[in-house]
């Protein structure tokens, strides 16, 4: 659905749904079985562009409800 180079932002509120936003996009590790004689892969589909970015002081002032927020933007390669 998401082109090469296309961008995500996803935002959260809640330590488990940042935590489902991580797992999701990290890398995938592809296992095979031991008879089989290839070298376990790590796949990489997206890069982080912006670590998480938590909401700043002039935002909280505003926005009271905006402190547990935090952002994590990913690019497709």
């Amino acid at each position: 659905m998401l082109k090469t180079g296309g961008r995500i932002v996803c935002i959260s509120f809640h330590s488990l749904e940042d935590r489902s936003v991580k797992q999701s996009f990290a890398p995938k590790r592809i296992s095979y079985p031991k008879e089989i004689p290839l070298n376990n892969e790590v796949i990489k589909e997206f890069k982080v562009v912006a670590k998480k970015i938590k909401p700043s002081a002039s935002e909280l002032q505003r926005n009271k409800r905006s402190r547990s927020a935090i952002m994590r933007v990913f690019e497709k390669i």
